[in-house]
């Protein structure tokens, strides 16, 4: 593993022979320097600024800094290759007052290759999915007019109705394949904008208010009165809104209730969908963000799931600045908490 210390100044004090290799200079070139000159990091191909650099960040807010498996880090070495990483850095402290920081590093070349190839396969299977898919739904349609289907008997008439959902379903799941895919290679990044909260997120709860009624689940919203302005994403924003409010719909009992909030501070907007419904096995929590994981006791109740609705919802999230959070217990329910800065969400960018 490559390790870097820094003062409280970030300035470099020291580094390993490995860190020195990882950047492409050597342990003397590495020292008395700034960490932000030396130790650059991006994501994908965007440098960090002061802001966000996880060594000022551990510094200034006394807190680990690490990287997320979805975040897909990178060092920028002397040269200016990108090197994948993962990172932790840690705060040292004593008696309350900062000493500086440790940075420690893995190179994760080879597993961002294996993602890499995973990610193009389901892309180039998806795409390839879409167009037999296609013709197979114009036969659907076409045996579902009126002239039609007055020729088939009512058992026929049912699997008709039944294929059409299985179609649906296969095309929903070629869609969030291709979408994780394109979060995957950077292909999606935000469109900021300005966007009244308060109504966008009205509407979105009177999408799934009938869903909800369908399901015998009451659904309750609580937010403010009054228009709130932040400055986002609106279509990832309901991308992740549509997948927490999906999940707590569906993994609810008949009975069972689910509720949305919106509270606002001077840091952070947070959106909250509460569930009273078969809750996450606490062994399984740490996982419950990783691609194509399902937690046991979802299996039995929907076997149609992909297992990519939260892992899509926190890379999103992440991407556009917020962070995606929740609390469960096991049949009791859950609660998705979405974070977005007050300012402008969505990471600064500079190009390398």
């Amino acid at each position: 593993h490559a390790v870097v210390m820094v003062d409280p100044e970030g300035v470099i004090v020291d580094a390993n022979q490995s860190a020195a290799a990882l950047l492409g200079r050597t342990i003397d070139e590495l020292k008395g320097t700034n960490v932000q000159e030396s130790v650059r990091f991006g994501q994908q191909k965007k440098l960090f600024g002061e802001d966000d650099h996880p060594m000022i960040r551990a510094l200034k807010e006394r807190k680990i800094q690490n990287a997320s498996a979805n975040e897909h880090m990178n060092v920028i070495c002397k040269d200016d290759t990108l090197v994948p990483i993962n990172y932790v850095v840690t705060p040292l402290l004593e008696d309350g007052k900062v000493l500086g920081a440790v940075a420690v590093m893995q190179d994760v070349t080879e597993e961002r290759r294996v993602d890499y190839i995973k990610s193009e396969f389901i892309s180039l299977a998806s795409h390839q999915l879409r167009t037999p898919l296609s013709t197979f739904q114009w036969y659907l349609e076409l045996f579902s007019t009126d002239e039609t289907a007055k020729e088939f008997t009512n058992i026929q008439k049912d699997s008709i109705r039944e294929m059409e959902r299985a179609s649906k379903r296969m095309t929903d799941l070629i869609e969030t394949l291709l979408h994780a895919a394109r979060l995957e290679g950077g292909v999606i990044s935000p469109k900021i904008q300005k966007v009244e909260i308060v109504g966008f997120l009205n509407d979105i709860a009177s999408e799934f208010r009938s869903i909800a009624k369908d399901a015998q689940i009451p659904c309750s919203i609580s937010i403010p009165q009054e228009p709130l302005e932040i400055e986002t994403d609106p279509i990832l924003l309901h991308v992740v809104l549509q997948n927490l409010f999906s999940n707590a719909v569906k993994y609810t009992k008949e009975g069972g209730k689910v509720s949305i909030t919106l509270e606002k501070n001077k840091e952070a907007i947070t959106i909250s969908v509460k569930d009273t419904g078969m809750g996450i096995p606490k062994d399984e929590q740490p996982r419950i963000f990783e691609r194509l994981f399902r937690a046991r006791n979802v299996q039995t109740v929907d076997t149609g799931g992909s297992g990519l609705g939260l892992y899509i919802s926190k890379m999103v999230a992440e991407n556009m600045g917020g962070e995606l959070s929740f609390v469960s217990e096991e049949g009791k329910g859950t609660t998705f908490t979405l974070a977005l800065p007050v300012g402008r969400s969505g990471k600064e960018e500079k190009k390398v």
